[in-house]
């Protein structure tokens, strides 16, 4: 599965993104040019899961392998993903809110107790878990 979620801007603690697209692999010409268009170069010229991250290899972009299991709970208009990640032998936990209302994303937070941890994306994040787990006097904190 490919996911593509643009970043739009960051209000305080929160942070805006736009859904891109979603496909299955193998990917159909048009995720190929949405994915193109996100990443600012030419669309891969296959569909299949190693020519994508053939075509990103030879670009600027770093591939990081990631295993997600996540969970998700919908109720009155916002969406909770609740995800245990795996990241170069390191596990984490990771919290994602989507609500199109701002001040209700806000409560939202408070009230789950949220509003006090930093807010990562995984394109800031992924770096210093794979500079943690690479580190031999590192603990992993499970």
């Amino acid at each position: 599965m490919l996911e593509i979620k643009l970043w739009r801007r960051s209000v305080g603690r929160l942070q805006f993104w736009q859904h891109g697209m979603r496909a299955e692999f193998p990917l159909p010409a048009r995720a190929r040019e949405a994915l193109g268009q996100a990443l600012d170069r030419p669309p891969p010229p296959g569909g299949s899961a190693a020519a994508l991250c053939a075509a990103l290899e030879e670009g600027s972009v770093r591939l990081v392998t990631v295993a997600k299991c996540r969970q998700l709970f919908a109720r009155a208009g916002s969406r909770v993903e609740l995800s245990r990640v795996r990241v170069a032998g390191s596990r984490r936990w990771s919290v994602a809110l989507d609500d199109p209302d701002a001040g209700r994303a806000g409560a939202l937070l408070a009230r789950l107790g949220l509003n006090r941890l930093p807010n990562l994306h995984y394109g800031l994040a992924l770096p210093a878990i794979q500079a943690a787990a690479s580190c031999p006097a590192r603990e992993d904190v499970r």
